[in-house]
């Protein structure tokens, strides 16, 4: 027994528009991760150049980053990592 010809068209119609379908599937999911990786990129530059910055206006202020460990405060304000017998903790560097 077999299909008629109009059968199976009507199956290879629904064929075809599913695997279109599935194709524009894979071609906006490698879009999107062409987007992603460059929004990846983007925001590892912009780390690379911030955490480069703050070195340079650490230096500027006398703290050496590469022997301690600093942080600049969203208020503007140096702080050194310390170590306590409660733990370790940021505290502000005198005359910054």
């Amino acid at each position: 027994m077999t299909v008629t010809d109009l059968e199976k068209e009507k199956l290879l119609a629904l064929r075809r528009r599913r695997d279109h379908a599935a194709f524009q599937i894979g071609v906006a999911t490698h879009e999107w991760r062409q987007h992603v990786r460059q929004a990846e990129r983007i925001i590892e530059e912009s780390q690379q150049r911030e955490r480069a910055l703050g070195e340079e206006i650490l230096r500027a202020h006398g703290c050496d980053p590469a022997k301690e460990d600093f942080r600049i405060g969203d208020d503007g304000q140096i702080l050194r990592l310390v170590g306590h017998p409660d733990g370790a903790r940021y505290e502000e560097v005198v005359g910054s």
